[in-house]
């Protein structure tokens, strides 16, 4: 409903007795196109110019007000479009909600006032165009008797903002915006038969004029330029007709045509998906257009579409909620590849959308492509067309191309569900650029029915499960897997809990923390779960693995009863001669995924299907009937290992100063244990570091003592070593701009330089620590070990010639080297403490030793034959050996 506010006595008196100054009010024809205006209460911005009216796009936040303000010489159209307003004039207040508004006479003061939590939208029509015809009367902001904004209150970084222009309406898409369910558009008749057949067939609620004039019989004016009408108000007027060509902003109320883009954006915006990252391209220009038009979401752009992806990820690792990539077509979808690979073995919730070669091109007529097999003639028609779902859908849990653009709510619904319940992981949905670019009713899109898919997935399910022999676990199976496990634990001499990243994408934390303090049990952690108890804890006993420390390799490797929750136990966890892990325990293994309590790599006791925060809830739940065991000798046995292998690095170098055939450290190089060390000294809890796979995550594992809620990101399913500096754009945006410890070796920090660019464009605060090696010198390790020194290809990949400090230089971003172990503490402190990113050069010896590690045995016929993980090089007597184990010590064969 419009209605109009008329001039009063009042107005006439307030505008009389109010100072003027004259040099504000004259017209200066700025050019407000391409600009947006900040005020104290939000913003505006001009959507569409003529020679007669301006219309501006009005955004006020909840519980701000524009000043009490009249235009002398200026009639307004104000339309609220989303939310609710209270509009007041100098005599009333008068509710406004979205589709409804006011018919302003000139020289009337008025006030719009928001309401709504979200804030609101308003539409303002002005005429004559004139900006600066503006009087403030009253204003909460200090701005009464002054003139409009100057061009210090302008932004030209329009992307920020919901920003829309109709300036050139002869392109299609800049003829409609949506806010909230009310809609605008702007339309061009010819005559009042084409205005009134739109209107039956659009069903428009308002009309506001911008150019012509709408006449009755007799030639008198109904709506002249600036005025607005509700559409139904024209029907008492038997005969209309339309003085020259007629331009108009149509307004409904409840629109629910919708671009499909623009529908995709704003599903992620109510599943409460607000960052986005993001990588151009001409398949995704619709995708990209809407998420720059929602004021709901913000949007990372990256230099390359791998780190859109591992940015991405680390992202949902950090925040434990889906992350959103959205790619194009062509090598945009190839190159993000190995994020989505991280994402589908780290079990990460991970959404893509790319956009795809024109639907029509395709010849799908209509049908959802998902992994249909290879082609098997044509291999391309349409421009960077590539069949990206076939080679998406082993890595992902749902793939699909939509050909249908009704069914884009059902897939979008089903892809976050699938992504973020049972075993998390990456979803791909694959869009054609002419259906992006579509409309869709919101009424006719295809509904998603969790019930009947969870239906269809059990049947799968089930038929697994009878392959695997393997049940899911309803009450009555979990119950009795309580049971047996608090007897197993109970009964034990050596218990032992393991807790892995599943733990974390339960939302199972702090029951974790209150089950380990029940059991009263040594605790270890997996590497993706390092992070979950701080090392002071009293039963942590620290991370064991082929590359982790000696003393929970001990621990684990003694254990009788062995309960593990939420680890796969991979390769790198138990050693690759896997038979011989935890050979005496009885393994209690609880995941939530069949495949992983079948494969062949682990024996489970007890094996349990279940969500390890349901199964550690029932666990604590049943706190009454465990009683703790006597294990206070095998706890103290755990604490003298800790005690005796906590700095094997230091012992060994201390030990071997003399020894040629140690590579510890020279006196210009530093030493990552002592690094790492420091680090752990100078990092506060709850501060977040992102690392690379390799070496970094090994000395991290074995030397890096965890305070209470600290975070490590890494990529430990692939061994990514060039996930940190991605991650930590991530890691930065999820956490809402806290500051970022990445570290990275230089090979890694290579591969992401571009990057840079978007950390020091964003001014991200990222504080990276290169640990220079002079190249991956996991791999030199290795070619050192077994191939005589060749060191065949590693040796292309190093730094060793270029000037980190001139690339962060060009970049803009301050760096600096350490090269002794003397100063490292000062170096940290001065890298944590700079403002903004920064870029901390750590040189060490390119050749140093870890401290312990697994090795091979070699063998004549060329077979490579694991050790176990207790039989840790360097290596201990085996007198020595038999000593700290309480089974059987294997041959050493």
């Amino acid at each position: 409903m419009i209605k109009r506010v008329a001039y009063s006595n009042l107005d006439r008196e307030a505008l009389a007795n109010t100072p003027v100054d004259q040099a504000t009010q004259i017209d200066d024809h700025f050019d407000y196109s391409k600009v947006v205006v900040r005020k104290p209460w939000g913003y505006e911005y001009l959507i569409y110019q003529n020679e007669l009216v301006a219309v501006w796009i009005l955004y006020i936040k909840k519980g701000y007000q524009t000043s009490v303000h009249c235009h002398p010489n200026k009639k307004t159209s104000l339309i609220v479009l989303s939310g609710e307003a209270i509009c007041s004039s100098l005599q009333e207040n008068i509710k406004r909600v979205a589709g409804e508004g006011l018919l302003i006479d000139k020289a009337t003061f008025h006030q719009t006032t928001s309401v709504s939590e979200e804030g609101i939208f308003v539409m303002e029509i002005e005429t004559p165009v004139n900006k600066r015809d503006l009087v403030r009367l009253r204003d909460k902001y200090g701005r009464q008797g002054k003139g409009y904004e100057t061009i210090k209150e302008m932004s030209i970084n329009i992307q920020n903002y919901n920003y829309i222009s109709l300036i050139e309406p002869s392109i299609y898409y800049n003829t409609k915006k949506k806010f909230g369910s009310c809609s605008i558009s702007l339309a061009t008749f010819k005559n009042y038969q084409d205005f009134k057949d739109n209107f039956k067939l659009e069903g428009w609620d308002a009309v506001s004029i911008l150019k012509g004039r709408l006449l009755d019989d007799a030639g008198n004016p109904i709506l002249d330029v600036g005025d607005t009408i509700d559409i139904h108000e024209t029907k008492q007027y038997p005969n209309i007709h339309i003085d020259g060509e007629l331009e108009v902003i149509i307004i409904k109320k409840r629109d629910t045509m919708i671009k499909l883009s623009d529908y995709i954006i704003s599903f992620f915006e109510k599943k409460n998906v607000h960052d986005l990252f993001v990588s151009p391209g001409s398949t995704n220009i619709h995708l990209i257009d809407s998420v720059g038009k929602n004021t709901h979401v913000r949007h990372v752009c990256m230099q390359t579409e791998q780190a859109v992806t591992l940015a991405a990820e680390a992202h949902a690792k950090l925040t434990n909620k889906p992350a959103v990539a959205i790619l194009a077509a062509g090598v945009s979808g190839t190159n993000s590849i190995t994020g989505v690979a991280d994402a589908w073995v780290d079990s990460t919730p991970l959404v893509i959308v790319s956009g795809q070669s024109d639907h029509g091109k395709e010849g799908k007529e209509g049908k959802e492509t998902a992994a249909s097999g290879p082609r098997k003639a044509l291999r391309q028609l349409g421009i960077q067309e590539l069949n990206i779902i076939d080679l998406v859908q082993p890595i992902t849990k749902y793939a699909i191309s939509i050909r249908d653009p009704n069914t884009i709510h059902y897939h979008l619904e089903k892809a976050l569900h699938l992504a973020t319940t049972g075993r998390h992981g990456p979803v791909w949905i694959d869009i054609p650029l002419d259906l992006l670019g579509m409309n869709v009713d919101e009424d006719d899109l295809l509904s998603y029915n969790q019930e009947q898919v969870h239906h269809e997935n059990s049947i799968i399910e089930k038929k697994i499960n009878e392959i695997n022999e393997t049940k899911d676990v309803n009450s009555s199976d979990l119950s009795l897997s309580i049971a047996k496990t608090i007897s197993l634990v109970q009964q034990a001499k050596r218990p032992v809990l393991l807790l892995g990243n599943g733990v974390r994408l339960a939302g199972a934390e702090q029951e974790a923390l209150q089950l380990a303090s029940m059991l009263s049990i040594p605790v270890l952690t997996s590497r993706r779960g390092a992070d979950l108890l701080p090392d002071s804890h009293p039963f942590f006993f620290g991370r064991p693995g082929a590359y982790g420390q000696r003393s929970a390799n001990f621990i684990i490797q003694n254990a009788d009863v062995l309960l593990v929750i939420g680890s796969r136990l991979s390769l790198p966890q138990i050693g690759r001669n896997y038979k011989t892990f935890a050979r005496k325990s009885k393994l209690i293994l609880v995941d939530i995924d069949p495949a992983e309590l079948e494969k062949k790599t682990v024996m489970p006791f007890l094996p349990v299907r279940c969500d390890a925060k349901q199964f550690v809830t029932a666990l604590l739940a049943a706190q009454k009937t465990y009683t703790p065991p006597l294990v206070s000798e095998w706890i103290q046995r755990c604490i003298s290992w800790q005690a005796q292998f906590s700095n094997e690095f230091d012992q060994r170098r201390n030990a071997s100063a003399a020894s040629p055939g140690f590579a510890g450290t020279s006196a210009d190089t530093v030493d990552t244990y002592s690094l790492m060390k420091v680090l752990s000294n100078e990092l506060q809890p709850e501060d977040i570091i992102t690392i690379d796979g390799g070496s970094p995550l090994v000395f991290a594992m074995q030397s890096f003592a965890f305070k209470q809620h600290q975070r490590l990101l890494s990529a430990t399913g692939l061994e990514n070593p060039a996930f940190a500096i991605p991650a930590a754009i991530g890691a930065c945006i999820g956490s809402n701009g806290r500051n970022i410890i990445c570290i990275c070796e230089d090979h890694g920090f290579q591969k992401h330089l571009p990057e840079l660019e978007t950390i020091a464009s964003y001014k991200l605060p990222v504080k990276i620590i290169i640990i220079n090696s002079k190249g991956p010198s996991y791999i030199r390790r290795s070619q050192k070990e077994y191939f005589g020194g060749r060191y065949v290809a590693s040796d292309a990949t190093t730094m060793a010639n270029v000037d980190i400090s001139k690339i962060g230089e060009a970049y803009g971003i301050p760096t600096f080297s350490i090269a002794m172990n003397e100063e490292l503490s000062q170096g940290i402190q001065k890298l944590l403490t700079m403002l903004g990113p920064c870029i901390c050069n750590v040189i060490v010896n390119k050749d140093q030793e870890i401290i312990p590690r697994m090795q091979f045995t070699v063998k004549p016929d060329g077979k490579w034959v694991a050790k176990p993980l207790e039989d840790m090089y360097p290596y201990l007597e085996r007198e020595k050996l038999r000593e700290h184990m309480l089974i059987d010590v294997l041959d050493e064969d």
